[in-house]
């Protein structure tokens, strides 16, 4: 309504509001069933794991029968007869110290069995903790709008709107800062701001501007803001949630683990972008002109605090009697854990938090141009620049092909070998393209000699916005440290919980070349023409023809091609298919006498830092890869890469009766046929499912092009609405009671019937090594 204000503003026929609040309360009731420690393991006794015996022996226990769920004692690991063994605990019960750390944790689980013990959970031993309770759902919207007129001719608008929802990602598996479950929600954001000015009757500018702000923190349990590590005793880590404690390896007797305590669920995605447009509409004569710009920055911000926390992996195999003998039939992680003996424990430390800018510019010029009183073109040209993002503290890397890799200190590489990180402003692989140029050309021609007929008819270009799917994680290599300390033997545990994470080196930023050598992480490559957004070419052609007063007939033909689509088709670090035929010999070891054949064969040498860079065990694959000093694919889906193609062709059909008599009618039948080599915008997430996982062969793209998963060949959609006539005005019943109670029906429907879309036949083992690519089956005629 207007905004009036006794003695102080009449806005009526001026400033006009509008508001809305609603909000939206859920709690979902759930139950879970899981497995806690009993309140005598929580105590050390594990008497009640003893199971039958294992046949084997221990003998660092006079060669005694070694029994089922029995545990042993890590500090009395020695070597017998040459075999390393343990001594067990007397009645299975710890007789040792309990880690300090493990018994503050404790604290907090305040929760012990509840389900009575049977046959079903072995005694209690398993599925003994049946929580009940409920998963809280919020959703909250409000908009506010204001509208001014400054004249008659000036008219200003203001719109905010916002949305917060937030629930529980899943079922909680037990009450308070120990349940792994996380928290996600969506705080969304929008305001708008217009100006409408109407320069003369003919001459219309409308300005606008907009901004949208997403939060979509995911939030674990436990992050409260309490410094955990301090809280527990836990030297050298500090993160924003409760330690993860994870339990695996569940030995006879029992069938399943233990309950995770805690979740490492601590990151933000925060995408902004600032919109200004401005378009203007100008009649003039025959001509409907319209032209204008528009500016949109992106920023996307990413605030990883997931795994700065520690992860603590605990097995059985650190209280069990041996890593050679009875080491799957015995110990406890549990038990492991009481003892403050992790198998593996993690964590991951960011040196900046990665805040990633974009901008996109378009300007476009359209005229309506009425050439004939039957025939009218439409002509316009758009004109789209993209530029790649980039990270606003220059915290970025990318794989460059080119760059020399000199190795680093523990690896020296000489003489150099091509295809090095880099570092810094210039490390966006993409280059800004400055060529999408959109034409845009249509027609519609009633022509005499043919009475109630229309011919449409069009071409244009469109270009897609540039688009990653990385969730902000990407290019950011040399900036992130993830200290893993695994037990190097499974069997003696790293250090202890009570000693405290173990130091680490933090990311120091030295911005190495030879960041990712030998290892298993994979560098992100994004080539100089990525920076190309997709480009479709539309074109369509229509006839229309009235064939009673309210009957119409349309029959046209739609057709578009897409080229520079996202696909995941490059491979930039698979084996060379020529080498396909060595078959096996890809992975005898290099250092073998077999592995020296091939690749003297082959002609090829082994450099002097290669065995040094991934030891004795290489084969000989890794060798021959482009980039032999990565042993992992480059990472190309996840930024950019347009290579992939599409074409579409359809046939559409349409009969339609106007609403008359209170009855519409419309028949619609589609012919089409899709063929591409890039079934979805984000392959890198969709995969094998999908199909599109990678090239069979990259050298051959063109085999790639096939119909579309999503192909729908044959559809045919059938809808109807049909007032009843009965109630006032209508035929029967338009008076009286009845009327008002029977009439105002109407009946409607939508009946679609289609053929299927095609059904896909993967080979997911990918069976040549040293490549991602994605096998097919072959269609052999005759058999």
């Amino acid at each position: 309504g207007p905004i009036w204000i006794p003695k102080l503003y009449d806005g009526r026929d001026k400033t006009f509001f509008f508001f809305s609040w609603e909000q939206y309360r859920n709690f979902q009731g759930t139950s879970s069933v899981t497995t806690l420690p009993t309140d005598a393991e929580r105590a050390g006794d594990f008497s009640a794991l003893l199971g039958a015996s294992t046949g084997l022996t221990n003998p660092c226990d006079n060669n005694n029968l070694i029994l089922q769920g029995q545990i042993f004692d890590p500090s009395t690991t020695r070597t017998v007869g040459g075999v390393v063994c343990r001594s067990p605990f007397p009645g299975n019960k710890i007789s040792t110290p309990l880690s300090t750390v493990a018994q503050n944790v404790l604290g907090f689980l305040n929760v012990h069995p509840n389900v009575a013990p049977s046959p079903a959970n072995e005694n209690g031993l398993i599925q003994n903790f049946l929580f009940n309770s409920n998963i809280p759902i919020y959703d909250t919207t409000m908009s506010f709008r204001i509208d001014h007129n400054l004249a008659t001719n000036h008219k200003l608008f203001f719109s905010y709107s916002s949305r917060d929802q937030e629930q529980l990602n899943g079922t909680p598996s037990i009450p308070g800062v120990l349940d792994p479950n996380f928290y996600r929600s969506r705080f969304s954001h929008y305001l708008r701001f217009g100006w409408d000015d109407t320069i003369s009757p003919t001459l219309l500018n409308h300005l606008n501007i907009g901004f949208n702000r997403l939060n979509d923190p995911s939030r674990g349990v436990s992050n409260t803001g309490q410094d955990w590590e301090k809280t527990l005793g836990i030297s050298g880590a500090s993160g924003v949630y409760f330690p993860v404690m994870q339990f695996r390896g569940s030995p006879p007797p029992l069938s399943v683990g233990y309950q995770t305590l805690s979740g490492g669920n601590a990151d933000i995605a925060i995408p902004n972008s600032l919109i200004v447009s401005d378009s203007v509409s100008w009649t003039r004569g025959r001509h409907s002109l319209r032209f204008g710009f528009e500016w949109r920055h992106s920023q996307f911000s990413r605030i990883n605090n997931a795994n700065t926390s520690p992860t603590y992996t605990f097995q059985n195999f650190e209280t069990s009697v041996s890593p050679t003998i009875g080491n799957n039939q015995t110990g406890d992680p549990f038990a492991s854990f009481l003892l403050g003996l992790p198998d593996e424990q993690t964590l991951s430390v960011s040196s900046v938090n990665p805040r990633w800018n974009q901008n996109s510019y378009a300007a476009y010029v359209q005229d309506d141009f009425r050439f004939r009183r039957n025939l009218t073109f439409n002509l316009g040209l758009r004109y789209d620049v993209d530029t790649p993002r980039h990270e606003a503290h220059k915290a970025q890397s990318v794989f460059d092909p080119t760059a020399q890799n000199c190795g680093n200190a523990d690896v020296p590489i000489s003489p150099c070998v091509p295809g090095a990180l880099i570092y810094g402003p210039d490390a966006t692989g993409a280059k800004t393209y400055y060529k999408d140029f959109g034409p845009r050309i249509g027609f519609a021609y009633s022509p005499d000699w043919v009475r109630n007929t229309v011919l449409r008819g069009g071409y244009g270009i469109i270009y897609a916005a540039l688009s990653y799917s990385d969730f902000g994680d990407a290019l950011t290599s040399g900036t992130k440290a993830n200290p893993d300390f695994k037990s190097l033997d499974s069997f003696t545990p790293v250090q202890s919980l009570d000693q405290g994470f173990p130091a680490f080196t933090p990311p120091s930023n030295a911005k190495d070349p030879a960041l990712l050598n030998g290892n298993n992480s994979s560098p992100f490559f994004v080539g100089s023409d990525y920076g190309r957004p997709g480009m479709v070419q539309n074109w369509s052609l229509e006839i229309q023809h009235q064939l009673l007063t309210d009957l119409i007939l349309s029959v046209g033909y739609i057709g578009s091609h897409s080229t520079r689509l996202h696909s995941n088709l490059v491979q930039e670090n698979s084996l060379n298919s020529k080498f396909f035929p060595l078959g096996t010999k890809l992975k005898d070891p290099v250092i073998s006498p077999e592995g020296q054949a091939t690749l003297a064969g082959l002609g090829v040498s082994v450099p002097d830092w290669f065995i040094p860079l991934f030891g004795d065990g290489v084969q000989v694959g890794q060798l021959l890869r482009p980039f032999p000093q990565y042993s992992n694919s480059i990472d190309t889906a996840s930024n950019l890469e347009n290579k992939g193609q599409s074409t579409y062709n359809a046939l559409q059909t349409k009969l339609e009766r106007r609403f008359r008599n209170g009855i519409n009618l419309l028949a619609s039948y589609t012919y089409s046929k899709t063929l591409t080599d890039a079934d979805t915008a984000f392959p890198f997430f969709t995969g094998g499912n999908s199909g599109v996982f990678g090239a069979q062969n990259p050298n051959n793209l063109k085999a790639e092009k096939s119909v579309s998963f999503q192909d729908i060949g044959h559809a045919f959609v059938l809808s109807y609405l049909y007032e009843i006539p009965v109630g006032p005005g209508k035929k029967y019943l338009n008076h009286g009671v009845a009327s008002k109670v029977l009439g105002g029906w109407e009946i409607s429907g939508v009946h679609r019937y289609q053929s299927g879309t095609p059904v896909m036949f993967n080979e997911f083992a990918n069976s040549a090594p040293f490549t991602t690519n994605n096998f097919r089956f072959s269609l052999i005629p005759g058999v």
